[in-house]
């Protein structure tokens, strides 16, 4: 099984509506991060872009 370095993940098709849902996200960056995967969200609409830019302590 050959080991992934990246992994993407789009949630354009959500809204994040708390710190919750950033909190999760975070603990799947660290997660993948303690494995050597890389992980980039894309497609967050502007609510989204704007909660995990105030929230999230992996994203800037």
């Amino acid at each position: 099984m050959k080991h992934q370095d990246e992994v993407i993940i789009d949630i354009s098709t959500m809204t994040l509506w708390d710190s919750t849902a950033v909190e999760v996200i975070d603990k799947l960056i660290n997660k993948n991060k303690n494995n050597g995967i890389k992980t980039t969200f894309i497609g967050a609409n502007k609510q989204s872009e704007e909660l995990l830019k105030k929230v999230s302590k992996n994203i800037a």
